[in-house]
Protein backbone atom coordinates (compact mmCIF):
# COMPACT_ATOMS: atom_id res chain seq x y z
CA UNK A 1 0.00 0.00 0.00
CA UNK A 2 1.07 3.91 -0.74
CA UNK A 3 0.07 5.21 2.74
CA UNK A 4 -1.82 3.66 5.48
CA UNK A 5 -5.56 4.92 4.26
CA UNK A 6 -4.89 2.45 1.40
CA UNK A 7 -5.94 -0.10 3.84
CA UNK A 8 -9.29 0.90 4.96
CA UNK A 9 -11.59 -1.00 2.11
CA UNK A 10 -9.15 -4.04 2.85
CA UNK A 11 -9.90 -3.82 6.19
CA UNK A 12 -13.57 -3.50 5.69
CA UNK A 13 -13.87 -6.25 3.36
CA UNK A 14 -12.19 -8.95 5.74
CA UNK A 15 -14.57 -7.57 8.80
CA UNK A 16 -17.54 -7.98 6.45
CA UNK A 17 -16.15 -12.05 5.34
CA UNK A 18 -15.07 -13.00 8.93
CA UNK A 19 -19.21 -12.37 9.97
CA UNK A 20 -19.85 -14.02 6.68
CA UNK A 21 -18.08 -16.78 7.10
CA UNK A 22 -18.56 -16.99 10.43
CA UNK A 23 -14.88 -16.55 11.68
CA UNK A 24 -14.93 -14.14 14.29
CA UNK A 25 -11.16 -14.85 14.98
CA UNK A 26 -10.58 -12.67 11.91
CA UNK A 27 -12.14 -9.44 13.26
CA UNK A 28 -8.64 -9.97 15.74
CA UNK A 29 -7.16 -8.68 12.71
CA UNK A 30 -9.57 -5.79 11.54
CA UNK A 31 -8.59 -4.57 15.23
CA UNK A 32 -4.39 -5.19 14.61
CA UNK A 33 -5.34 -3.64 11.28
CA UNK A 34 -7.16 -0.44 12.91
CA UNK A 35 -4.12 0.19 15.09
CA UNK A 36 -1.80 -0.59 13.12
CA UNK A 37 -2.65 1.36 9.86
CA UNK A 38 -3.17 4.47 12.51
CA UNK A 39 -5.78 6.20 9.84
CA UNK A 40 -8.81 8.06 11.02
CA UNK A 41 -9.63 7.49 7.20
CA UNK A 42 -9.77 3.59 8.14
CA UNK A 43 -11.85 4.44 10.98
CA UNK A 44 -13.95 6.44 9.08
CA UNK A 45 -14.94 3.96 6.17
CA UNK A 46 -15.43 1.29 8.81
CA UNK A 47 -17.89 3.05 10.49
CA UNK A 48 -19.84 3.86 7.68
CA UNK A 49 -19.88 0.79 5.39
CA UNK A 50 -20.59 -1.91 8.01
CA UNK A 51 -23.69 0.01 8.74
CA UNK A 52 -24.64 0.44 5.05
CA UNK A 53 -24.22 -3.44 4.25
CA UNK A 54 -26.44 -4.69 6.36
CA UNK A 55 -29.32 -2.03 6.08
CA UNK A 56 -28.69 -2.93 1.74
CA UNK A 57 -27.83 -6.47 2.48
CA UNK A 58 -29.02 -7.70 5.96
CA UNK A 59 -32.30 -9.42 6.81
CA UNK A 60 -34.96 -7.98 9.20
CA UNK A 61 -33.14 -9.00 12.47
CA UNK A 62 -30.04 -7.45 11.50
CA UNK A 63 -31.73 -4.12 10.40
CA UNK A 64 -33.85 -3.92 13.33
CA UNK A 65 -30.10 -4.42 15.38
CA UNK A 66 -28.58 -2.17 13.35
CA UNK A 67 -31.34 0.56 13.86
CA UNK A 68 -31.19 -0.18 17.40
CA UNK A 69 -27.16 0.37 17.62
CA UNK A 70 -27.41 3.56 15.82
CA UNK A 71 -30.02 5.04 18.11
CA UNK A 72 -27.64 4.19 21.37
CA UNK A 73 -24.03 5.17 19.00
CA UNK A 74 -25.46 8.11 17.15
CA UNK A 75 -26.08 10.51 20.05
CA UNK A 76 -22.83 9.10 21.71
CA UNK A 77 -20.66 9.44 18.57
CA UNK A 78 -21.75 13.55 18.30
CA UNK A 79 -21.30 14.02 22.30
CA UNK A 80 -18.21 12.97 22.24
CA UNK A 81 -16.67 14.74 18.91
CA UNK A 82 -18.53 17.54 21.05
CA UNK A 83 -16.50 17.40 24.16
CA UNK A 84 -13.70 15.38 23.51
CA UNK A 85 -10.34 17.22 23.94
CA UNK A 86 -8.79 17.29 20.42
CA UNK A 87 -5.85 18.43 21.13
CA UNK A 88 -4.58 16.82 24.59
CA UNK A 89 -5.44 13.33 22.07
CA UNK A 90 -3.07 14.40 19.28
CA UNK A 91 -0.45 15.32 22.29
CA UNK A 92 -1.17 11.84 23.80
CA UNK A 93 1.94 10.31 22.42
CA UNK A 94 -0.68 6.96 22.07
CA UNK A 95 -1.32 5.92 18.50
CA UNK A 96 -5.08 4.88 19.51
CA UNK A 97 -5.97 8.48 20.99
CA UNK A 98 -4.14 10.18 18.20
CA UNK A 99 -6.07 8.54 15.38
CA UNK A 100 -9.40 8.65 17.75
CA UNK A 101 -8.12 12.73 17.86
CA UNK A 102 -7.66 13.01 14.12
CA UNK A 103 -11.34 12.33 13.39
CA UNK A 104 -12.47 14.27 15.84
CA UNK A 105 -10.57 17.40 14.92
CA UNK A 106 -11.51 16.47 11.26
CA UNK A 107 -15.57 16.22 12.12
CA UNK A 108 -15.40 19.58 13.82
CA UNK A 109 -13.19 21.17 10.77
CA UNK A 110 -15.86 19.76 8.52
CA UNK A 111 -19.18 20.70 10.62
CA UNK A 112 -17.78 24.41 11.25
CA UNK A 113 -16.34 25.33 7.97
CA UNK A 114 -12.55 24.95 8.90
CA UNK A 115 -13.45 27.24 11.90
CA UNK A 116 -11.37 24.54 14.09
CA UNK A 117 -7.81 24.97 11.41
CA UNK A 118 -8.24 23.12 8.90
CA UNK A 119 -4.50 21.83 9.48
CA UNK A 120 -5.76 19.24 11.53
CA UNK A 121 -7.89 17.89 8.94
CA UNK A 122 -5.30 17.70 5.62
CA UNK A 123 -7.83 16.34 3.33
CA UNK A 124 -10.47 18.94 4.76
CA UNK A 125 -7.98 21.60 3.75
CA UNK A 126 -7.18 19.92 0.43
CA UNK A 127 -11.10 19.73 -0.54
CA UNK A 128 -11.27 23.43 0.51
CA UNK A 129 -8.58 24.46 -1.63
CA UNK A 130 -9.33 23.10 -4.27
CA UNK A 131 -12.96 24.72 -4.71
CA UNK A 132 -11.19 28.00 -3.41
CA UNK A 133 -9.07 27.41 -6.76
CA UNK A 134 -12.02 26.46 -8.99
CA UNK A 135 -14.09 29.14 -7.99
CA UNK A 136 -11.58 31.71 -8.31
CA UNK A 137 -11.14 30.29 -11.53
CA UNK A 138 -14.26 30.48 -12.46
CA UNK A 139 -14.01 26.75 -12.94
CA UNK A 140 -16.71 25.25 -10.72
CA UNK A 141 -19.63 24.75 -13.50
CA UNK A 142 -17.66 23.53 -16.24
CA UNK A 143 -14.33 22.23 -14.62
CA UNK A 144 -10.70 22.05 -15.86
CA UNK A 145 -11.16 19.17 -18.76
CA UNK A 146 -10.67 15.72 -18.04
CA UNK A 147 -7.12 15.22 -15.96
CA UNK A 148 -6.12 18.77 -15.96
CA UNK A 149 -6.35 18.83 -11.88
CA UNK A 150 -2.70 16.70 -12.36
CA UNK A 151 -1.18 19.83 -14.42
CA UNK A 152 -3.17 22.85 -12.92
CA UNK A 153 -2.89 22.19 -9.22
CA UNK A 154 0.65 21.69 -9.26
CA UNK A 155 0.93 25.49 -11.66
CA UNK A 156 -0.54 27.17 -9.06
CA UNK A 157 1.43 26.27 -5.89
CA UNK A 158 4.27 28.87 -5.48
CA UNK A 159 8.01 27.27 -6.08
CA UNK A 160 8.95 25.26 -2.40
CA UNK A 161 5.59 25.72 -0.71
CA UNK A 162 3.21 22.89 0.11
CA UNK A 163 0.23 22.58 -2.20
CA UNK A 164 -2.88 23.62 -1.05
CA UNK A 165 -5.49 21.97 -3.04
CA UNK A 166 -4.89 18.56 -4.74
CA UNK A 167 -7.53 15.87 -5.78
CA UNK A 168 -7.89 13.53 -2.55
CA UNK A 169 -11.78 12.04 -3.09
CA UNK A 170 -13.37 11.01 -6.71
CA UNK A 171 -16.16 13.18 -6.26
CA UNK A 172 -13.52 16.21 -6.36
CA UNK A 173 -11.70 15.16 -9.12
CA UNK A 174 -14.83 15.46 -10.90
CA UNK A 175 -15.83 18.43 -9.46
CA UNK A 176 -12.13 19.33 -10.64
CA UNK A 177 -11.90 18.32 -14.19
CA UNK A 178 -15.82 18.11 -15.41
CA UNK A 179 -17.79 20.74 -13.09
CA UNK A 180 -21.40 20.19 -11.25
CA UNK A 181 -22.26 18.19 -13.82
CA UNK A 182 -19.67 15.76 -12.95
CA UNK A 183 -20.42 15.27 -9.44
CA UNK A 184 -23.94 14.71 -10.38
CA UNK A 185 -22.95 11.90 -12.94
CA UNK A 186 -20.65 10.18 -10.23
CA UNK A 187 -23.14 10.77 -7.63
CA UNK A 188 -25.70 8.95 -9.37
CA UNK A 189 -23.16 5.98 -10.51
CA UNK A 190 -22.22 5.15 -6.52
CA UNK A 191 -26.20 5.19 -5.40
CA UNK A 192 -26.96 3.03 -8.17
CA UNK A 193 -24.37 0.57 -8.14
CA UNK A 194 -24.44 0.66 -4.09
CA UNK A 195 -28.66 0.04 -4.56
CA UNK A 196 -28.65 -2.34 -6.88
CA UNK A 197 -25.92 -4.48 -5.70
CA UNK A 198 -27.30 -4.99 -2.47
CA UNK A 199 -28.92 -8.16 -4.59
CA UNK A 200 -25.30 -9.90 -4.50
CA UNK A 201 -24.58 -10.14 -1.07
CA UNK A 202 -21.05 -11.69 -1.87
CA UNK A 203 -20.01 -9.09 -4.14
CA UNK A 204 -21.65 -6.11 -2.09
CA UNK A 205 -18.74 -7.05 0.73
CA UNK A 206 -16.18 -6.17 -1.78
CA UNK A 207 -17.61 -3.35 -4.07
CA UNK A 208 -19.57 -1.09 -1.21
CA UNK A 209 -16.33 -0.51 0.43
CA UNK A 210 -14.45 0.81 -2.21
CA UNK A 211 -17.25 2.88 -3.00
CA UNK A 212 -16.88 4.23 0.45
CA UNK A 213 -12.99 4.52 0.08
CA UNK A 214 -13.20 6.15 -3.24
CA UNK A 215 -15.73 9.12 -1.57
CA UNK A 216 -13.23 10.00 0.84
CA UNK A 217 -9.43 8.65 -0.46
CA UNK A 218 -7.19 9.14 -3.18
CA UNK A 219 -6.20 5.39 -3.36
CA UNK A 220 -6.80 5.25 -7.32
CA UNK A 221 -7.41 1.01 -6.71
CA UNK A 222 -10.05 2.28 -5.25
CA UNK A 223 -11.61 4.43 -7.94
CA UNK A 224 -10.97 1.62 -10.09
CA UNK A 225 -13.24 -0.87 -8.56
CA UNK A 226 -15.74 1.92 -7.92
CA UNK A 227 -15.90 2.25 -11.81
CA UNK A 228 -16.36 -1.46 -12.20
CA UNK A 229 -19.10 -1.54 -9.62
CA UNK A 230 -20.86 1.20 -11.68
CA UNK A 231 -20.05 -1.01 -14.68
CA UNK A 232 -21.12 -3.96 -13.21
CA UNK A 233 -24.40 -2.99 -11.55
CA UNK A 234 -25.62 0.77 -12.15
CA UNK A 235 -25.41 0.78 -16.32
CA UNK A 236 -25.22 -3.41 -16.98
CA UNK A 237 -28.83 -4.78 -17.75
CA UNK A 238 -29.23 -8.48 -19.04
CA UNK A 239 -32.64 -8.61 -20.58
CA UNK A 240 -35.15 -10.17 -18.35
CA UNK A 241 -32.90 -10.64 -15.56
CA UNK A 242 -31.74 -8.29 -12.27
CA UNK A 243 -28.35 -6.38 -11.99
CA UNK A 244 -25.28 -8.79 -11.06
CA UNK A 245 -22.14 -10.07 -12.55
CA UNK A 246 -23.10 -13.54 -14.38
CA UNK A 247 -20.26 -16.08 -13.55
CA UNK A 248 -22.28 -18.72 -15.99
CA UNK A 249 -25.62 -18.94 -17.82
CA UNK A 250 -28.34 -19.09 -15.27
CA UNK A 251 -25.98 -18.20 -12.31
CA UNK A 252 -25.67 -14.41 -10.67
CA UNK A 253 -22.66 -13.84 -7.91
CA UNK A 254 -24.11 -13.77 -4.58
CA UNK A 255 -27.69 -15.64 -5.91
CA UNK A 256 -27.01 -19.07 -5.25
CA UNK A 257 -23.40 -18.99 -3.80
CA UNK A 258 -23.28 -19.60 -0.50
CA UNK A 259 -21.19 -17.87 2.32
CA UNK A 260 -17.64 -19.57 1.15
CA UNK A 261 -18.03 -17.54 -2.37
CA UNK A 262 -15.80 -14.90 -1.88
Amino acid sequence: MTEPSDWAPVLVIIALLAVRRCRPWYLLLVAAGLALADSPTCVLVMAVTVPLYYALCGRTRHRVALAAALIILVPLGTWFTATADSRAMLASGNSAEIAAGRLVAGVRDVTSGGAGGAASNMRYASTAGAVGALEAAGRLRGGLGPDADAVYFPAITPPGGQPAAWVNAIWVYALADFGYAGVVVVAAGVVAAAWRVRRCPAAATVFLPMLAASLVNSAIPDWWFAGLAVMLFALWRERGASPGLRLAPGRRLGADLGPRAV
